[in-house]
């Protein structure tokens, strides 16, 4: 029988992502301390630990603590932990990964709950009242090949008092990712997204009352006027080159009146900055065409304006 203990002080969350899935694109990193001890026959070993972080980072939020107890008995290896942001969401985790198949298969599911605020802008947070997250994601299957859905809701309450609620309606596979996210006023995004979690990811999205997303940082008199304001576009390409359509109408009396429109495209070779491109128009009230073009440059730390034509 084999019996020994292993303690590992510096474990990067991120390279072993990168290493066990090549192919992923998932947006974890962040360090963590694991001990655990490894016993019994060496055919069938069993096996105890903790795992241990201040510091993860998982799809843009932010986790000061999260503490993970892992057991391996009988080829099953399974995974309960919490996590914390402070002054924010909680995150709760319980996993399988059965190794007694010929592929280990995985059974995930993740649950975040609590104050939203700390994951916003604070320009954005300033703006409201209250943000509220309960949000649970579903995933099975090989970890190169996950299946499962998203599901719950987000909610913001503005500083008058308004509230809006986004309910999230995902469902994936291996190669697709079929998206539906609504509010419960005029927001809604549908579509597909092909071989989602990975470097080939295509979105194909239709997206409508994207007024609702700027609603908290509206004036009254604005308020109103976005009432009968839409806002629509459509988003599709891949991380590489992209494209995204906007037109802005406003309706009155039945009547639709063009307001706005822009197609913002996006391109990026390799290790140089990202290029953007702006080309749109404004309708004046008289339906004085006012068109604009601008060319830009986006690296990590800088936004450059290599031209800009108006009229």
């Amino acid at each position: 029988e084999i019996n020994f203990n292993v303690d590992c002080s510096e474990f990067d969350i991120g390279s072993y992502f990168i290493h066990a899935i090549p192919e992923s694109r998932f947006n974890v990193s962040g360090n963590a301390n694991f001990k655990f001890n490894l016993h019994g026959k060496p055919e069938n070993p069993r096996m105890k630990g903790d795992f241990v972080s201040s510091d993860i980072r998982l799809y843009g939020t932010h986790l000061q603590q999260f503490r993970a107890k892992v057991n391996l008995e009988d080829s099953l290896l399974t995974l309960k932990g919490d996590g914390e942001q402070i002054g924010g969401v909680t995150l709760d985790l319980k996993s399988q990964l059965n190794w007694k198949l010929p592929e280990p298969v995985t059974k995930i599911d993740l649950q975040f709950k609590g104050d939203g605020m700390p994951m916003l802008p604070t320009w954005y947070r300033n703006k409201l009242q209250r943000c509220w997250v309960n949000l649970g994601f579903q995933m099975r299957g090989r970890l190169n090949r996950l299946y499962g859905n998203a599901y719950g809701n987000y909610t913001l309450v503005t500083l008058n008092q308004d509230t809006i609620r986004y309910i999230p309606d995902l469902s994936f596979t291996e190669n697709n990712m079929n998206v539906q996210i609504q509010s419960n006023r005029k927001f809604l995004v549908s579509g597909e997204v092909s071989h989602p979690f990975t470097d080939k990811a295509n979105w194909n999205l239709t997206m409508s009352g994207l007024s609702d997303l700027v609603l908290p940082v509206l004036s009254e008199q604005h308020r109103r006027e976005s009432e009968t304001m839409r806002i629509n576009g459509q988003l599709s390409g891949d991380l590489a080159d992209w494209l995204f359509d906007v037109n802005v109408r406003n309706d009155v009396n039945g009547d639709s009146a063009r307001i706005f429109t822009c197609q913002i495209s996006g391109k990026k070779e390799r290790e140089k900055p990202r290029l953007l491109d702006f080309q749109g128009t404004y309708y004046g009230s008289e339906n004085d065409l006012l068109p604009f073009h601008a060319k830009c440059v986006v690296s990590k730390r800088e936004f450059w304006i290599r031209r800009f034509e108006i009229g």
